[in-house]
């Protein structure tokens, strides 16, 4: 999570906004489960 860390920063400097932060942190989120979900439907098969 190093790099979330790194990115979220990154995005801090450049927007100075935490909404953007936020955003983009719900969206890997969402990326990151939608990736589980799809490999234990794999798995089920």
């Amino acid at each position: 999570m190093n790099l979330l860390k790194q990115t979220r920063r990154k995005i801090n400097e450049i927007s100075g906004n935490d909404i953007y932060v936020r955003t983009l942190d719900n969206v890997m989120k969402l990326a990151i489960l939608n990736e589980r979900l799809h490999l234990f439907n794999q798995k089920k098969k």
